[in-house]
């Protein structure tokens, strides 16, 4: 069986493309004519030879003639192209430098036209919310695609949908890897029924992201980020990233040491070290430059154990997201949720059981809302903070009536956030208490945990998804799931107040 990491070329890329090539020793070897397409084989005929750390670390274990080992690990790259069509199938290590070239969507664009939804074994994706960033899940044997609220897909491995054409299991990333039983000239007549089946519609919507290309609009958003640098230790929207994706192979950046560098001064590089943003803030105080002066020209130098050091954009590695402009940065680059994210979400929201009650009069302070409920026969939880066995703390506004918990909480849906998380927490502490709080000797059984929000709105409230904050909808997607799972029932009461 062959494995094939095909990655389709942008056809004004291929200038660049060969460049990269020759600056990466990549030579040009022997070319073939097969079914009209051209096969142009490039190999690393000297790759570099690479200091081993841990035979220094160890010399004492060993010999005195083997305390000087290098490795030394080749890499080869074939260009297969036709008309204004162009693919390089990956050998070794050789995803390093077809990354910036590919077009980015073909893997997942494949994934859409032949991926077995049913029959799924891993996915990446990135969550666009701040407890989570990017997870990779593992399905067990004929386990359909599911999605969470805030996902992303980034890379996906499933049965195809024909093995006799595609192989049994295929990844799907920026490129695409088929396990074949065929020789290379095979590739001609995979690389015709790739073209047949991107021009086909797609059978399966996956949750993606669209890249941002507009001038005006990544610099306003290179300005959002800046701050967001600048205020990191306030600021939970952005963090160091912990692994990427070269085509269909995960790279984590753990695995290096990183040393920081402005654009045209190599030489003045910090001393190596991982990879945060309070090292880069120290390189650039002890130099007295700024974020907001030097982010595009904020280079590191990824030091590696197996191959040559390589350079890339500080960007690259961190992970952002905007939620009034449903943006987010992966690899450096800018983009914006898709439609079928989008539509997936308003399903998800839309599917929570919501009660919109509106009044004329002006939002009540906390303490007249709460002696209302009371008179209305709730028992309030508490007005500070209680504490349960020892562990566990329900802030102010809580009540109960009959079997249901009510979290309360006004504002606005920023606000919101918090009651979200407290629901949660009340259920962690239901969970673990039979289900029971007990108050002034009564024990309370509880089956239905509510979010009663107050909301100061002056136009009429509809929908749930009417509010209009991603990570609120994302939030309580996750929520009603956690609720359900744990056997309770949950809902949502919404009582505006116009006045």
């Amino acid at each position: 069986m062959a494995r094939f990491n095909v990655y389709k070329i942008k056809n004004e890329e291929k200038s660049n493309l060969l460049q990269k090539f020759n600056r990466a020793g990549l030579q040009e070897q022997k070319s073939e004519i097969i079914s009209g397409y051209k096969l142009t084989f490039y190999f690393s005929e000297n790759p570099d030879e690479v200091n081993i750390w841990w035979v220094s670390f160890y010399r004492n274990f060993l010999p005195n003639q083997l305390t000087q080992l290098k490795n030394k690990i080749y890499f080869a790259i074939l260009l297969i192209e036709k008309n204004s069509d162009i693919f390089a199938i990956s050998l070794g290590k050789s995803h390093f430098y077809i990354q910036d070239y590919c077009d980015q969507d073909f893997g997942l664009s494949m994934a859409e036209r032949i991926a077995n939804e049913k029959d799924v074994k891993i996915k990446n994706t990135k969550f666009f919310k701040n407890k989570r960033n990017k997870v990779i899940t593992s399905y067990q044997n004929n386990s359909s695609i599911d999605f969470e609220s805030g996902e992303s897909m980034h890379f996906l491995k499933a049965r195809s949908i024909n093995t006799d054409k595609w192989g049994k299991t295929v990844s799907f990333g920026q490129s695409v890897l088929f396990t074949l039983d065929a020789e290379y000239t095979r590739l001609t007549l995979l690389i015709t029924d790739i073209l047949i089946e991107l021009s086909n519609p797609i059978r399966i919507k996956l949750p993606k992201v669209i890249l941002i290309t507009d001038e005006r609009e990544l610099l306003r958003l290179d300005q959002k980020l800046i701050t967001a640098i600048e205020n990191k230790q306030t600021n939970s929207s952005i963090e160091e990233g912990q692994f990427t994706l070269y085509g269909v192979d995960f790279i984590f950046f753990d695995e290096y040491e990183y040393s920081f560098f402005i654009s045209g001064n190599f030489k003045d590089k910090s001393a190596k070290g991982t990879l945060s943003i309070e090292r880069l803030h120290e390189f650039l105080s002890e130099r007295s430059l700024t974020i907001r002066n030097s982010l595009n020209d904020l280079k590191i130098t990824v030091h590696k154990e197996y191959g040559r050091d390589h350079s890339e954009d500080f960007k690259n590695y961190l992970e952002y997201v905007d939620e009034n402009d449903n943006v987010c940065l992966i690899d450096g680059k800018w983009y914006k949720f898709n439609e079928s994210y989008l539509e997936y979400l308003k399903q998800e929201v839309d599917s929570v059981h919501c009660d919109i009650f509106i009044h004329s009069d002006k939002l009540p302070k906390e303490e007249e809302y709460l002696e209302k409920l009371k008179q209305e026969g709730s028992t309030i939880i508490h007005t500070n903070l209680e504490t349960f066995d020892k562990k566990y703390s329900i802030e102010s506004g809580d009540i109960v009536k009959g079997d249901t918990l009510y979290i309360v909480k006004k504002g606005q849906p920023k606000q919101f956030n918090y009651a979200i998380d407290q629901a949660i927490s009340s259920m962690h502490y239901l969970q673990e208490n039979n289900c029971i709080i007990t108050l002034s000797n009564t024990d309370y059984k509880i089956k239905n945990i509510c979010l009663l929000l107050l909301l100061d709105r002056k136009q009429d409230l509809k929908h749930l998804f009417e509010l209009n904050s991603l990570i609120f909808h994302m939030k309580i997607i996750d929520w009603q799931r956690s609720i359900k799972n744990a056997r309770f029932i949950p809902s949502v009461r919404i009582e505006q107040y116009k006045g």
